[in-house]
């Protein structure tokens, strides 16, 4: 029989932290239905094994737990033997597991004294600094507590400033601004 690993695992083959949880491994194999094949995942000296069943020439192990491991390269393995005991040859890949979360922080100072006035409502700009990798999206929202305007940011070289936005309509007082980010991983800040 033969056995293969697809070549892309977890759509990117990174492991975040969200999917530390729950590692899914499949592939192709030759072997009949119903014949077991063996997976391993392994990071040092540590090894999580789990199986799956052939059906029409697929499978697909979900259960495989890694969330207590540290970041770094895992080795992924499978093993499958016909139904006469013929052994494929071992399919092998690897995976990097990521689950650090980016840091993120918005400028102490926004508008120059942290106060909007009317001539700045139309295009407030904010701006920060993050870990999260070049390109990645910054998400933020302006809020009076009753409307919400949202605003983007690419993030380059560890900073991002959004677009201007008009927040004019929202009420007078206190507005609060909160950023999102998520690393190439998924990993949110």
């Amino acid at each position: 029989p033969r056995g293969t690993i697809k070549s892309v695992l977890e759509g990117d083959n990174t492991v975040n932290w969200a999917e530390a949880s729950h590692v899914e491994v499949s592939g192709n194999a030759t072997a009949e239905d119903g014949q077991t094949v063996s997976i391993s995942l392994s990071y040092g000296v540590t090894t999580v094994n789990t199986t799956a069943s052939v059906a029409a020439d697929m499978w697909t192990a979900t259960a495989a737990v890694i969330s207590a491991w540290i970041t770094g390269n895992i080795t992924v393995t499978a093993d499958v033997d016909d139904a006469a005991g013929n052994a494929a040859s071992q399919a092998n890949t690897s995976l990097t597991l990521d689950k650090t979360a980016p840091t993120l922080s918005i400028d102490t100072l926004l508008e120059g004294d942290n106060i909007v006035n009317d001539g700045e409502a139309s295009h407030v700009e904010i701006s920060g600094t993050t870990t999260a990798e070049d390109g990645e999206m910054v998400s933020v929202a302006f809020t009076d507590g009753i409307s919400i305007f949202n605003a983007s940011a690419t993030v380059s070289g560890g900073t991002w400033t959004t677009t201007p936005t008009d927040i004019s309509t929202l009420n007078e007082g206190n507005i609060t601004v909160t950023a999102d980010v998520d690393d190439t991983a998924g990993n949110p800040a």
